[in-house]
């Protein structure tokens, strides 16, 4: 598996910027808070559902998404 730091990067700035900590919002999105941090280091991909979750439940704006 290659890490993807850019998506990592972006879901780490979703749980820092929401109100949730990152087993809040692990908790929320139905993932471990294990896999919740592989997201987070770019090790592991969420699917796009999960991702579409993570924004939505931390009320990102679609602008904000850097891909």
């Amino acid at each position: 598996r290659t890490p993807d730091h850019e998506l990592g990067r972006f879901i780490w700035s979703i749980v820092h910027n929401s109100k949730y900590s990152q087993e809040k919002l692990a908790e929320i999105s139905d993932v471990s808070p294990r896999m919740m941090s592989y997201y987070c280091t770019g090790q592991r991909k969420p699917t796009q559902r999960k991702l579409l979750r993570f924004i939505k439940v931390a009320g990102i704006n679609v602008e904000d998404i850097p891909f």
